[in-house]
């Protein structure tokens, strides 16, 4: 059970690494280094988010429990890129103006697809006992 985990949040880091560049790339040439720490920010929380949903929904499959888990994967994955994005525009003006908010609804949606996508692959694999 927790290999399958383990691999569906390494497969996400990948994604995450190949993709990030052409992310932060506008963000860099437009605002220099406060567009990169924008997208880094964006990125690394986005990210951590979708960690913290795959190992929900892997610690709760084959359980009585896996339609819960998959609904706090939904609130794991939604609320803490929002509660990050919120934070962090009212308390550094600089990374609000360099399109911080853009940057994370870009690296939300990337997250959203793959681990959405991941999800679907560990709820419908075989279980241990079986």
């Amino acid at each position: 059970m927790l290999a399958p985990t383990l691999g569906s949040c390494a497969i996400l880091v990948l994604v995450l690494l190949v993709i990030s560049p052409a992310i932060a790339y506008p963000a860099w040439s437009a605002h220099g280094q406060t567009g990169l720490i924008a997208a880094s920010l964006a990125g690394l929380v986005c990210l951590l988010a979708g960690i913290a949903a795959l190992a929900v929904t892997g610690l709760t499959q084959n359980t009585p429990n896996a339609l819960n888990g998959l609904l706090a994967s939904i609130l794991f994955r939604t609320m803490i890129p929002l509660g990050a994005v919120f934070a962090l525009s009212k308390s550094n003006r600089s990374l609000a103006e360099a399109g911080i908010f853009s940057l994370f609804v870009c690296f939300y949606l990337l997250t959203l697809v793959v681990e959405t996508l991941l999800s679907v692959r560990l709820v419908n694999s075989p279980s241990d006992a079986a």
